[in-house]
């Protein structure tokens, strides 16, 4: 595995968007992988738009997906001058005069492009070791609390004069409440 990679990263960037072009395509046409979940997450971001926009939204971050990390092979095995050419700098002088200053400096990005060249484009422009952080975190298995007696919504006002401990679904009884590791946690800002 540790060839493939390697040799990959020797691969002219234009053959290697075919072949993530392919990837691409296995992955979203015929093993739909992950598609009802990324269909889900992008119905619930974009409720204002309509199937065949979300569907064109879905399309497009499959293939993105693919050349980002076939750009990220790339980059690896990349010159600094073919580095150069793909990334640029807003105000470069500030960063050089923070530097020769011995202060500090943070390089901010969205997740918009290839933010993993980051590091490789900042040691090219500014002839200089960066570290690269992502701030996020996920958590899975927490603790949480959970009521497994409660009423679905409206079934006091479509059950008028009837006790709420009767319509539960443990009847006579009120909240019950379940102990478990079940909660999960994404922060990715």
């Amino acid at each position: 595995m540790q060839f493939l990679l390697r040799a990959l990263t020797r691969v002219p960037l234009s053959m290697l968007y075919a072949l993530g072009a392919l990837m691409y395509f296995v992955a979203f046409y015929l093993m739909h992988w992950r598609r009802d979940r990324a269909e889900h997450d992008v119905a619930n971001a974009f409720p204002e738009k309509d199937r065949a926009e979300r569907a064109a939204i879905v399309r497009r971050s499959y293939r993105n997906l693919a050349d980002t990390l076939m750009e990220t092979f790339w980059g690896f095995g990349a010159s600094a001058e073919a580095i150069k050419k793909r990334v640029t700098f807003e105000n470069p002088g500030l960063v050089t005069a923070c530097h020769d200053a011995e202060r500090s400096v943070i390089l901010l990005t969205a997740h918009y492009g290839n933010w993993e060249w980051l590091s490789l484009a900042a040691g090219a422009h500014f002839d200089m070791t960066i570290d690269v952080a992502y701030v996020g975190r996920s958590a899975y298995h927490l603790p949480r609390d959970r009521n497994i007696n409660s009423l679905q919504p409206g079934t006091v006002q479509a059950n008028p004069g009837i006790s709420a401990d009767a319509l539960r679904p443990y009847q006579g009884y009120s909240q019950i409440t379940l102990a478990e590791n079940g909660a999960q946690q994404n922060y990715h800002p």
